[in-house]
């Protein structure tokens, strides 16, 4: 018997083969299946709440100024504090150890990058990058098209959110320059009666404080940095 002539036999006990599971039966038996009813509890969760009693006291003070917004960034070891036009870098101990050589009017957000090691301030249209042992300030124009409200570092990208409903995520690479990468819109964003009025990075998350302009409700919603996705809303 040639190699031809076993392979068509082997072919052929193939094709018997399936035609015998095509007629093949089968006797299945299925039972349902049974709940303890009692084992099974709903309850409702409650989450506990923050409690400003919770808080050891202070142990130290700094009087805030009237009027206008004051920010503060921090990092391992300084505090940034804007108050009136100037800029406070403190220790600590919340000594005063430097203050800026310029006047701030309008300072809308401060971030703390440690990829730069730098603290990155933020008005409508310009970001300014400052360097907390000289105090030197580099500025950087932000497009005339956007005006922007908050901004907040991961390791490799600067996020800043724009002005006004419908708010927009603003991506910016930090290394080698920063440099505008990305924009993420409204609906991902927020809708388009919402603001987002503040933003914190955290473990390749970014999570935004979003207001409703109409009903005035206030939300939070965390999103996977790599590609915004929800994964939080509270």
């Amino acid at each position: 018997m040639t190699d031809i002539d076993l392979l068509q036999r082997a072919i052929h006990e193939t094709e018997h083969d399936i035609d015998n599971i095509q007629y093949t039966r089968f006797d299945i038996i299925s039972r349902s299946l049974s709940i303890d009813h009692s084992l099974i509890q709903i309850e409702e969760l409650h989450l506990p709440q923050f409690k400003l009693s919770s808080l050891v006291p202070p142990y130290k003070t700094i009087d805030r100024m009237n009027g206008g917004r004051q920010h503060i960034a921090i990092n391992e070891q300084f505090c940034l504090i804007h108050q009136g036009l100037d800029l406070y870098l403190m220790d600590q101990n919340l000594t005063v150890i430097k203050k800026s050589q310029e006047n701030f009017d309008h300072v809308y957000d401060m971030c703390w990058s440690p990829t730069l090691a730098r603290f990155i301030l933020l008005d409508r249209r310009t970001i300014f990058i400052l360097d907390p042992n000289t105090m030197l300030i580099q500025r950087i124009p932000i497009d005339q098209d956007r005006r922007c409200w908050s901004c907040t570092c991961s390791d490799t990208s600067l996020f800043l959110s724009t002005l006004f409903c419908g708010s927009s995520i603003l991506q910016h690479s930090l290394l080698p320059s920063i440099q505008f990468e990305k924009e993420w819109k409204s609906p991902e964003t927020c809708t388009r009666r919402q603001m987002i009025i503040g933003t914190v990075c955290r473990n390749e998350t970014i999570a935004m404080i979003i207001v409703d302009l109409v009903g005035k409700e206030k939300t939070n919603r965390i999103k996977i940095i790599k590609n915004f996705r929800t994964i939080m809303v509270t």
